[in-house]
């Protein structure tokens, strides 16, 4: 999920975050992913790996500056940051993206299916196949 560069926008690095109650604070502190892709509440407070099951999870890069979404759902988070590593080299690589949570700009969902179905309309594909697309496609 990382690529690194040189910190002027060429990074499609996302670090996964967890911000844990140390002491007194509330810090966010880098979440340790298992080796079979898993989160199991262990961050890595000051060098050691500590067990934390209180607290909530974010997802930090960057774009035009930091940014952090916070995921509430452990079982979500490292498929967001994969998902959200993908977005972000997409569009360095400017491809438009379509986006979940409707805030940033992109063809509507529904849109993009149109278009997809209007470039496979026969004779692009057999009819029966296009008939199927469109009939996976309807409720999108």
């Amino acid at each position: 999920m990382s690529k690194r560069g040189n910190g002027y926008g060429t990074e499609t690095r996302v670090n996964i975050l967890k911000k844990i109650k140390v002491g007194p604070n509330w810090n966010l502190y880098p979440a340790v992913v298992e080796p079979n892709g898993k989160l199991r509440d262990k961050v890595r407070v000051r060098g050691t790996v500590e067990l934390h099951p209180e607290g909530y999870y974010y997802i930090e890069w960057w774009q035009d500056g930091r940014k952090r979404e916070q995921i509430k759902d452990r079982a979500e988070v490292v498929d967001r940051a994969r998902r959200k590593a993908l977005q972000l080299e997409a569009n360095r690589a400017g491809i438009e993206t379509v986006q979940e949570n409707g805030n940033e700009r992109g063809p509507a969902v529904a849109e993009a299916v149109a278009s997809y179905l209007k470039d496979m309309e026969p004779p692009q594909r057999e009819p029966r196949t296009y008939q199927a697309y469109k009939h996976c496609l309807a409720g999108c």
